[in-house]
């Protein structure tokens, strides 16, 4: 009950219809101006998966697999510094979200066989992953199956399979009310998202103004910069275009039981957290390097959940190395060093 009462979600989804705003101003802020390719393919099933791609259409090919709460838009708004980094940048909607069909049933390793026909469409044998909060646990189901296709994987403040609400201990209590729903009663919290969240992610003005205060410094900053922020609350309510049905499914299947063990992971993996998430707990990182036998972990000490957007160019730098294709990787923990 107090989860519910002090929610953030909560309290924006009662008041996003009066606020002074109807909705989002973006002051002409385009969020898809600097993709290369934006396409839809009909996988063997018969479903349809959307996609987007940015940076260099002749560079090294990087999928990047998007957090809960995003959708193929999602990455940093710099393009130049992607096409710069001779980075193809595939960004693929998950079923239920943005441009792709629901899939009834879906499951963390049913995604791995999407992707892989999303590569073979795009005439890609191996490509390397990033996959940001929920897109990680997405990304290690690829490490799990497919490793042969996989040069490199960095897994940045991804989720670790549920252990405990503990876990959740100062993050945001939005956080802690969803995974709790998600993980105890899954049908409950599918129910709770179709009712309170809808109005929430298209009217997003509200919720956005209410979560910097709930966050730490630097991921404060992130929010500050009108370019990241309009990123944001564009790629939001696009993920929900057709209802928030493959936001409920996400989180019930990583709040759930996972369909395959990380340890079983035969392949080195980034690991990237940081200590000042509010989002995804840093003691997942850490339980998720530890549990990953060839895990390669790096820890900030002063970082939060948008690493991804303070560190673009160390993550791609990373995904374009060459420890993720053997077991010979070397784990080293940095805390908050580079």
């Amino acid at each position: 009950v107090k989860l519910i009462l002090t929610s953030p979600a909560i309290f924006a989804s009662r008041h996003c219809k009066k606020a002074a705003r109807t909705g989002t101003n973006t002051d002409g802020y385009d969020a898809d101006s600097g993709k290369i390719n934006e396409d839809i393919i009909t996988l063997r099933d018969g479903r349809k998966l959307g996609f987007a791609e940015f940076g260099d259409s002749r560079g090294r090919p990087v999928f990047l697999f998007h957090g809960t709460y995003g959708c193929r838009p999602q990455r940093h708004p710099d393009d130049q510094l992607t096409g710069r980094l001779g980075v193809r940048l595939i960004v693929p909607d998950r079923p239920g979200f943005g441009l792709s069909d629901a899939h009834t049933g879906r499951s963390l390793l049913s995604w791995v066989d999407d992707c892989a026909q999303l590569a073979d469409a795009l005439a890609l044998n191996k490509f390397a992953l990033v996959g940001h909060d929920a897109g990680g646990c997405y990304a290690a189901a690829c490490a799990y199956k497919i490793p042969q296709r996989l040069s490199n994987v960095v897994l940045v403040n991804s989720l670790a399979p549920f252990e405990t609400l503990r876990e959740y201990k100062g993050t945001m209590p939005n956080e802690k009310l969803f995974y709790a729903l998600a993980h105890y009663t899954p049908s409950l919290f599918v129910r709770f998202s179709e009712l309170t969240l809808k109005g929430l992610f298209n009217n997003n003005d509200f919720y956005f103004d209410r979560v910097p205060e709930y966050l730490g410094e630097k991921d404060r900053a992130v929010f500050n910069k009108r370019a990241i922020s309009l990123h944001f609350r564009q790629m939001i309510k696009e993920s929900v275009r057709g209802g928030v049905a493959g936001f409920a499914q996400d989180m019930v299947l990583i709040a759930g039981q996972w369909d395959f063990d990380p340890a079983d992971i035969k392949i080195g993996v980034h690991v990237w957290h940081g200590k000042q998430n509010k989002h995804v707990p840093f003691a997942m990182g850490t339980r998720l390097a530890a549990t990953i036998p060839h895990a390669i972990p790096r820890f900030f000490d002063d970082e939060g959940h948008f690493i991804i957007y303070n560190r673009w160019e160390e993550v791609m730098t990373a995904a374009l190395g060459d420890t993720g294709n053997g077991t010979d990787a070397t784990p080293v923990c940095t805390l908050g060093k580079l």
